[in-house]
């Protein structure tokens, strides 16, 4: 079953999706100029020009390490059938997707504290300060500041890597032969997005591959009542290998 292609035929990325926000960009200049490149590897790739595309993804990354470019050269070696080049270069896009989120956390903390900062400076001036109530009031703050950025920290914990990255970097695992890698980014990829009907499909073809057909049968009814036409190859391989009726 030409499973690969089915998964990788499902959705195409979009852009949008994989690029961080301005906020979380520390050089806004090569910051502009990886997007400008990025953008145009984007184009290049959908007009099926993949040496060009890779050459544009790769001046991007020269500038700014964008998740979304580390994805398009992933897919770019998916399609030379090159899926251990494509896994390194997707293992690259979850960094740095980490790295933004770890910046992002950062600009939070810091925003808080000078926020803070500038509150405790307009309380002491107008307030008088009596024997060593200064010092507890400052220690007190520090503590309170401390708590605030595990708060920050607790909120924002997550890092924002759309689910639809892990339908691409299970796509690569499956083309490895390795179904139970698959599984665990699938499921990550689904408690990002329940309703994304090719990740179900996809973890059904990975559950089916490792003999789990009870499992699998539900990813696939999942995926079917999401919209997702299953392929009839599929219906009939896991009907009989399982014994069951989707």
């Amino acid at each position: 079953m030409r499973k690969i292609v089915l998964i990788a035929g499902a959705l195409v990325l979009l852009a949008a999706a994989v690029l961080p926000s301005d906020a979380a960009v520390s050089d806004q200049a090569k910051f502009k100029k990886a997007t400008a490149a990025f953008d145009k590897g984007v184009k290049a790739a959908q007009a099926g020009e993949l040496e060009q595309a890779e050459t544009l993804f790769q001046q991007a990354l020269e500038q700014y390490p964008l998740p979304g470019a580390y994805v398009e050269l992933g897919k770019i070696q998916m399609a030379r059938n090159n899926p251990a080049k494509a896994l390194e270069y997707y293992q690259q896009a979850r960094e740095a997707f980490l790295k933004l989120h770890d910046e992002k956390i950062k600009s939070q903390a810091a925003a808080q504290n000078q926020s803070r900062e500038y509150a405790q400076q307009d309380q002491q001036s107008s307030k008088p300060t009596v024997g060593g109530f200064a010092k507890v009031s400052v220690e007190k703050d520090k503590s309170q500041r401390t708590e605030e950025q595990r708060q920050v920290v607790a909120t924002d914990q997550e890092a924002d890597i759309p689910a639809l990255f892990y339908l691409y970097i299970s796509g690569a695992y499956l083309k490895l032969g390795k179904p139970d890698l698959a599984e665990k980014e699938l499921l990550e990829g689904i408690a990002k997005d329940t309703k994304m009907a090719p990740l179900q499909f996809s973890l059904a073809v990975a559950l089916m591959i490792q003999g789990k057909y009870p499992e699998a049968a539900d990813a696939a009814r999942k995926a079917r009542d999401l919209g997702f036409k299953l392929p009839p190859a599929f219906v009939t391989d896991l009907e009989t290998r399982g014994q069951l009726k989707l």
